[in-house]
């Protein structure tokens, strides 16, 4: 085996149990967003379904194989993901200037893979492009960690292993897509474990409080957070963001613990 190049580490067999497995996780991730456990950036899904729909019949064309339902799935998953969140009667997740920047950076992409004569700067252009199309979603999970559906993140990485131990051929052209997918999915679990980006703007651990400036500091912080990037969702705080509301509520309940010895003093 090791002397064929051309021979794939894994069976192409071993493609439908990766197809199910990520089709699985796509399940899941729609049963979060109809429980209100998970948020989804319309932008990135919107892309991840058009984009892996227009790769697989590019591959379809190319005579890539079975490899190509990966991306398949990749396309048909997110879809479900989409609809679910447009009929979800909860208020979606709010847009910013970055989710509309990267929207337009992918569409120029797949705009130049699909217009340009120059197959390798058609297949950068796309690979691009689906870079930029997850790029919002890893925006969301820096400030909300808890937003996402780690499961689903699981199940694609899983899957893209699988498609990079089926290749035959290994290159950028048949396994690209799959890399930056994976690249995303892995910052995006990872992010959404560590909670790195609440660790750094120090959302979730309150400091030790030594008079009224820390806590007055910390206050306006916590809630400078929450209006900005959840106006629409503060209504439904206890349910969907508790760990924001327990944090602005310990806060306040500090604030008015220290005050209250003020005027006690």
């Amino acid at each position: 085996m090791s002397g064929d190049p051309r021979t794939a580490i894994l069976s192409p067999d071993f493609i439908y149990f990766g197809v199910a497995l990520s089709m699985v996780g796509y399940l899941i991730y729609v049963r979060d967003v109809r429980r209100g456990r998970a948020d989804p950036d319309l932008v990135s899904w919107g892309l991840w379904t058009a984009i892996p729909l227009l790769a697989f019949a590019t591959q379809l064309v190319d005579g890539v194989g079975v490899v190509a339902l990966t991306t398949f799935a990749a396309g048909v998953g997110p879809g479900l993901v989409l609809v679910a969140a447009v009929r979800s009667p909860r208020p979606p997740y709010r847009l910013h200037v970055i989710d509309y920047l990267c929207g337009a950076i992918a569409v120029v992409g797949v705009i130049i893979w699909i217009t340009t004569g120059d197959p390798t700067l058609g297949l950068w252009a796309f690979l691009v492009g689906q870079l930029a199309a997850g790029t919002p979603t890893l925006f969301k999970v820096w400030f909300e960690p808890d937003s996402e559906s780690k499961t689903t993140y699981v199940m694609d990485i899983v899957t893209s292993a699988l498609a990079f131990l089926c290749v035959a051929r290994f290159s950028v052209a048949t396994a690209g897509f799959a890399i930056v997918e994976t690249s995303v999915a892995v910052a995006a679990l990872t992010m959404s474990i560590t909670k790195i980006g609440h660790r750094v703007h120090g959302i979730l651990d309150t400091p030790a409080h030594s008079g009224h400036e820390d806590v007055l500091a910390e206050l306006p912080h916590a809630h400078r957070h929450l209006t900005h990037f959840h106006p629409v969702l503060r209504p439904h705080l206890p349910e969907h963001r508790p760990r924001y509301f327990e944090h602005l509520s310990r806060l306040r309940d500090e604030l008015a613990r220290l005050q209250a010895q003020d005027g006690q003093g």
